[in-house]
């Protein structure tokens, strides 16, 4: 995904002593960075095999072993209201990406959102607006995204999408892009976007 330093530069310190939300967290690298000057943070990750890095042991970071979709429709005792939303590599990893940016914008209601994915198809394919494809999902997550368990597979498909496809649907629904990396090299892409003045 995104190079750290990248991250640090650009995308960090708008978790300056805010309640953030990272939604696929995985080995907590930006995570420890962001512990270090939020409140408090809050990480997403269904796979439990990294439950006990050091970084899941800080006293202001809480990890749920959850799908985003799950979180949001199941945690209904979780105070969801969040500062930043970080969406770290995830919003390929899902059948319902559309559903999970309306949850983050509807139920978190963040001043910021960053969104970081990996293009299958490279950064510089050819963009046709609102145009989507489905491709074979790789991950093997016991508990799906729309509530119900299965222990033997993960949900056999995603939906993945041009990045400028997020940006028009992320604008649509009230936040401005305000900071763009595209790498490229690494077929990756991180947005950043600030909610629009009323």
């Amino acid at each position: 995904m995104i190079n750290i330093e990248t991250f640090k530069k650009n995308y960090l310190d708008i978790s300056k002593d805010k309640r953030v939300m990272v939604l696929g967290s995985m080995t907590g690298q930006e995570t420890e960075f962001i512990s270090e000057i939020a409140n408090e943070v809050i990480c997403i990750e269904p796979d439990k095999t990294y439950n006990n890095l050091e970084v899941y042991q800080k006293d202001n970071v809480t990890l749920y072993n959850d799908t985003a979709l799950d979180y949001y429709f199941y945690r209904n005792k979780v105070n969801k209201k969040f500062d930043v939303v970080y969406c770290q590599g995830l919003l390929y990893h899902t059948h319902s990406p559309i559903m999970i940016l309306d949850k983050i914008i509807t139920l978190s209601k963040p001043e910021y959102i960053m969104i970081d994915i990996y293009h299958i198809g490279g950064v510089d394919w050819d963009w046709v607006p609102g145009q989507m494809y489905m491709l074979a999902e790789r991950r093997n997550i016991p508990k799906l995204a729309m509530g119900f368990d299965d222990t033997d597979t993960s949900i056999p498909f995603t939906i993945h999408t041009h990045y400028k496809t997020y940006t028009r649907i992320i604008e649509h629904m009230g936040y401005d892009l305000i900071t763009e990396d595209v790498d490229e090299v690494k077929s990756t892409s991180a947005e950043l976007f600030k909610k629009r003045d009323k």
